[in-house]
């Protein structure tokens, strides 16, 4: 018996061995997903060499959006790119999207920096699509065999270079058309102030451009698509580009490069959700992102976002190394191992009524160590490296309002050119006069894993301790207006008010 036993036992083991054997030898095939891809059919030059490398060229696969109905091609996008559907597997589809850069140094934490080469490592070989190369929707599904995409040259940045010195040379004509074009206008039409246009308004003249985003019936089907075809030379053109994110579609799946644009105090491009569309501060309350957004063009706005899970080693929000960017009312959380909001900038700029959460990765929170930052009324938790890291290259700005609770440090790094203050920490390191060191968890309705809320609650030590900002901003993350000034993202409303607000 015990003979019987045991030949059983070996031709079990046997054959698990050999089915193993053979399952291992099996090609691994990669799912595939249906696309849509949109193609660049020109050379777009930049007024810089700087701002053209953020420019799309001929060739260029500018976005990739899932097929899957909601996400069907609009008329201006029909009118911007060649456009076709692909199954692709997700290696095919980071191929055909990945930019092209260098080493660059190394940064401020000793990571190493990157600069951008061109706004595309690869280029689409257009004749091997072979269907007609004209802008609109190729109406047959394209054979991945037909794709073919092959590394920049040298010659094909040289080329790019050339353009934009001609596009340089033609500017002052384009504006001399703008001027004329501008006084026939006024004779022709009613004097108008400054307004708001759609998508599809292409007027230049003192305008607000608004497209919609995740929307039925929307303009873009990304923010990729829409950066891509409204950055440019927004001074000359006069023009705010505004994107306006929906949650119609759900959740919108994106990594968003805000970089090309010849931008001003007055001209520059927003990243929004419109009222009826924004958060109030809690997880799923309005659009969400889930990715990451990363402006390298002066003065950008990035706002009212609710963003998460963004890669391993990239950032929530990242103001890379350009002016006076504006970031404000976010809710961040629960991402990859890097940073949440990190705002590096070379002039003045501001990160304000932010909520940063859940992180372990043991990167701070909000991290700004360059330039004159604004640090107002964000509320940070739950992060395992620093909640805030501030200073080691600013040049003044300041830091006040802002809880720090439940991180490894709460705050760190103060330079001592940054005024620091009315801020509260748990663990003692938020320095200043005014600064609080007894805030905790309990301060805040909940902090529950998945269904966070930082409302203050009765009693906190953060109600009526902060320092009047209204010069600079008057609402908090939600909309409610600041008038005892509390210290973090939320000012203080009670239990019972907040139940009436939500029903309205």
């Amino acid at each position: 018996m015990k003979k019987l036993f045991f030949i059983f036992l070996f031709i079990f083991v046997c054959s698990n061995c050999f089915s193993a054997e053979v399952i291992a030898d099996k090609p691994v095939i990669e799912a595939t997903q249906d696309y849509w891809v949109y193609v660049r059919l020109e050379d777009r030059s930049g007024v810089t060499a700087d701002d053209d490398k953020g420019r799309s060229k001929r060739g260029d696969i500018v976005g990739i959006v899932k097929a899957d109905g909601t996400n069907i091609p609009s008329t201006i996008a029909k009118d911007e790119w060649l456009i076709y559907k692909a199954s692709l597997t997700k290696a095919q589809k980071h191929a055909m999207i990945e930019p092209m850069i260098e080493e660059d140094g190394i940064d401020y934490d000793g990571n190493i920096k990157y600069k951008t080469i061109a706004y595309r490592k690869n280029k689409l070989d257009l004749l091997k699509l072979a269907v007609p190369i004209k802008k609109g929707v190729i109406d047959n599904k394209i054979d991945i065999k037909n794709i073919s995409v092959d590394v920049k040259t040298i010659n094909d940045l040289s080329r790019y270079e050339i353009k934009r010195k001609i596009y340089i040379a033609s500017l002052p004509f384009i504006k001399l058309y703008g001027y004329v074009k501008y006084a026939l206008d006024y004779w022709t039409m009613p004097a108008y102030a400054f307004s708001t246009t759609t998508c599809a308004d292409n007027d230049t003249e003192d305008r607000e451009q608004i497209c919609t985003i995740n929307k039925t019936g929307e303009d873009y089907a990304s923010l990729t698509l829409w950066e891509d075809a409204k950055d440019g030379d927004l001074v000359t053109d006069k023009q705010i580009r505004t994107a306006e994110c929906y949650d119609d579609d759900g959740e919108l799946a994106d990594v968003l490069t805000i970089d090309g644009s010849t931008t001003s105090t007055a001209y520059y491009l927003k990243v929004t959700s419109p009222v009826g569309e924004r958060h109030d501060g809690t997880e799923g309350s309005g659009f969400v992102l889930h990715g990451n957004i990363q402006t390298r063009d002066n003065y950008t706005v990035i706002e009212f976002l609710e963003v998460y899970g963004w890669a391993n080693y990239s950032w929530a929000i990242r103001n890379y190394y350009s002016d006076n960017a504006i970031i404000r009312n976010n809710l961040v959380h629960d991402g990859g191992n890097w940073d949440s909001i990190a705002s590096i900038a070379n002039n003045a700029h501001y990160v304000i009524n932010n909520i940063v959460y859940n992180n372990s990765a043991g990167a701070p929170g909000i991290s700004v160590n360059k330039g004159t930052p604004y640090v107002y009324n964000n509320t940070v938790y739950n992060i395992s490296g620093d909640g805030y890291e501030m200073g080691g290259n600013v040049t003044g700005g300041e830091a006040k309002n802002n809880i720090g609770v439940g991180n490894g440090t709460d705050f760190t790094s103060f330079d001592a050119d940054m005024a620091h203050d009315y801020n509260t920490s748990e663990d003692a390191t938020a320095t200043g006069a005014n600064s609080l060191t007894t805030g905790s968890d309990s301060d805040f309705v909940s902090v529950t894993a998945g269904s966070e809320d930082f409302h203050l609650v009765s009693g906190a030590v953060e109600i009526n301790n902060g320092v009047d900002l209204s010069a600079t901003f008057t609402d908090d993350i939600a909309g409610t207006t600041r008038t005892t000034w509390d210290i973090g993202a939320f000012e203080y409303v009670s239990a019972s008010t907040r139940r009436i607000m939500i029903i309205q």
